[in-house]
């Protein structure tokens, strides 16, 4: 809803956005899955998400979700831009974000992650008994 998207940048609750530009490049690989079910006889987690996650085998799926997890988790391992953000509210473009000069409200916009530190706190997560 673009008025409670408004809203929210109207706050001035320190904004970090994980945009799909970013997920869509971060495919759930056969590498990760491999490592994750290796760890499988030792950690109940990693046995229900290797299973979980082997429904997608075969298929392009990506670590949407969690992705945006790891940012409040590890924000470390994140690249981020900070823009002034704003939201269109009627016409043809509502609900349409763009930067702006003027106006609007400064978030931080994850530009990138280092993946394999990524993949290694999931793993880490994964393997707690």
């Amino acid at each position: 809803d673009p008025d409670s998207f408004k809203q929210i940048l109207s706050t001035k609750i320190p904004l970090k956005l994980i945009t799909l530009d970013l997920t869509n490049r971060l495919p759930v690989t056969k590498e990760f899955l491999d490592k994750l079910e290796s760890q499988t006889s030792k950690s109940k987690a990693s046995e229900l998400a290797s299973r979980l996650w082997s429904l997608v085998k075969g298929f392009e799926y990506f670590f949407w979700d969690t992705i945006t997890a790891a940012a409040a988790i590890a924000p470390d391992i994140f690249e981020f831009k900070e823009v002034k953000l704003d939201v269109t509210t009627s016409g043809k473009s509502k609900g349409n974000t763009h930067t702006t000069l003027f106006g609007g409200r400064k978030v931080k916009i994850a530009q990138d992650l280092e993946q394999d530190k990524f993949e290694e706190l999931l793993l880490s997560i994964f393997a707690i008994k």
